[in-house]
C-alpha cells in the first residue's frame, strides 16, 4: 500500500515537472526567459519517468531485442516472460542484450547494406542540421547530400521528387522568418537549393537519356 502511495506521488511529480517545463519552453519561445533553469525540469521528468516506469521499459527492450535476434536469425526462440520481478526482467534483458551482442557483427553487416536504413539517416540528419544545429558544415551538407543521391539511384526517385522538397523548404522560409529564426531560415534555404540542384540534374539526366 505505502509502495503504491509512492508512486502515485512520483506520477504527480512527473506530470507536474514536465508540465512547468513545457510551460518553461514555451515561454522562452516568445523571448519571455524566466531565470529557472529550464533543463533541471526537463532532466527531473525523464529520471521520474525512468523510476517510475523501469519495468515496462525492460519489457519493452526485452522484447525489442528478441525481435532484432529473431529477425538477424541470431535466435529461434520468442521470449516469454513469466514475471514482472525486477532481477528477473533485469537478468533475461541482460541476457539477450549479450546473445545480441554476439551478433553484431550480422546485425552491423545488415546496416551498412541497407540503403533504407541510409535513406532514414539522410532525412533524420538533413532536419537536425536544419532546426537542431547551430552551425553551418559544409562537409556535412556534402555528406548527407551524397546519402540523398545514393538513395535517388537506388530508388530511381524522379526529379520532381527532390524539387517538391525543394519547394517545401523554399516555403518554410517565409513562415521562419516572421517567427524570427533566421538561423533555421538560412538552413533551410540552403537545403532548398541542394534539393533543386538534385532534382534538376535527375531531369536533365533522364531528358538526355531518353532523346538517344
Amino acid at each position: 500500500m505505502k509502495k503504491q502511495k509512492f508512486f502515485t506521488f512520483l506520477k504527480k511529480v512527473l506530470f507536474s515537472s514536465a508540465f512547468l517545463w513545457v510551460f518553461l519552453v514555451i515561454l522562452k519561445s516568445f523571448n519571455l526567459k524566466p531565470e529557472i533553469r529550464i533543463s533541471f525540469f526537463f532532466f527531473l521528468s525523464l529520471l521520474l519517468f525512468v523510476l517510475i516506469y523501469l519495468r515496462q521499459i525492460l519489457v519493452f527492450l526485452i522484447l525489442t531485442l528478441n525481435k532484432i535476434n529473431l529477425f538477424l536469425k541470431i535466435s529461434n526462440k520468442r521470449v516469454k516472460i513469466e514475471s514482472e520481478n525486477f532481477l528477473y526482467l533485469f537478468s533475461l534483458f541482460i541476457r539477450k542484450l549479450l546473445k545480441f551482442f554476439k551478433g553484431f557483427p550480422r546485425f552491423l553487416k545488415f546496416i551498412l547494406t541497407n540503403y533504407f536504413f541510409w535513406l532514414g539517416l539522410c532525412i533524420l540528419g538533413i532536419l537536425i542540421d536544419i532546426f537542431v544545429f547551430k552551425f553551418t558544415s559544409d562537409l556535412l551538407i556534402l555528406f548527407l547530400t551524397g546519402l540523398w543521391i545514393l538513395a535517388v539511384r537506388h530508388y530511381k526517385f524522379e526529379g520532381r521528387v527532390s524539387i517538391a522538397i525543394a519547394l517545401f523548404f523554399l516555403t518554410l522560409c517565409p513562415f521562419l522568418l516572421i517567427f524570427k529564426k533566421e538561423p533555421i531560415a538560412e538552413k533551410a534555404a540552403i537545403w532548398a537549393y541542394m534539393f533543386l540542384v538534385v532534382g534538376v540534374v535527375k531531369e536533365i539526366w533522364l531528358l538526355r537519356s531518353r532523346n538517344r
